[in-house]
């Protein structure tokens, strides 16, 4: 019991820093945004539907993932309904700042460039970026990508 209390806790505590972070798009402080998540008794939450674990389309086709689960959680905490919008992660910015979703929660790696743009709260998750290739492969160092063609998500910090 103690440890679904923990985690509800937790739960809660980052979804409202998520909440402070991406109300109102821009720089814009999460006090008013809040204020209007309250008033409707409901928050939208942006997010991509294609980074499993984290937020994914099942065979019943709905949209589950850990992300997901924890928005769930911190809706339930601050007494808000949920509703989950999927977004095309390219234009995640503009969704926030067009209004359209109320905060991203996905893995959004933070950087300066993105700092210039939003809000964001402490991390709950640590984003690395790895190369995975065959076993048999002779790239052991990314040094040894140049020439060669890699796929990554397009507007992910992968790209760069």
């Amino acid at each position: 019991m103690k440890k679904k209390w923990l985690a509800a806790s937790l739960a809660c505590v980052l979804g409202l820093s998520f909440l402070l972070a991406g109300c109102g798009g821009g720089q814009t402080q999460g006090d008013d945004s809040w204020k209007k998540v309250e008033d409707k008794g409901l928050l939208i939450v942006g997010l991509d539907v294609n980074f499993p674990p984290m937020g994914f389309m099942d065979e019943n086709n709905s949209i589950v993932g850990f992300d997901v689960d924890m928005a769930m959680a911190v809706g339930k905490k601050l007494g808000v309904t949920v509703q989950l919008n999927p977004i095309n992660w390219k234009a995640k910015e503009m969704e926030l700042d067009a209004g359209k979703v109320d905060l991203l929660w996905n893995g959004y790696t933070i950087n300066e460039e993105r700092k210039e743009k939003v809000l964001f709260s402490d991390p709950y998750l640590t984003n690395r970026q790895v190369i995975v290739v065959k076993e048999e492969s002779a790239i052991t160092k990314k040094a040894e990508l140049a020439g060669i063609q890699v796929g990554v998500q397009n507007g992910s910090t992968a790209v760069d």
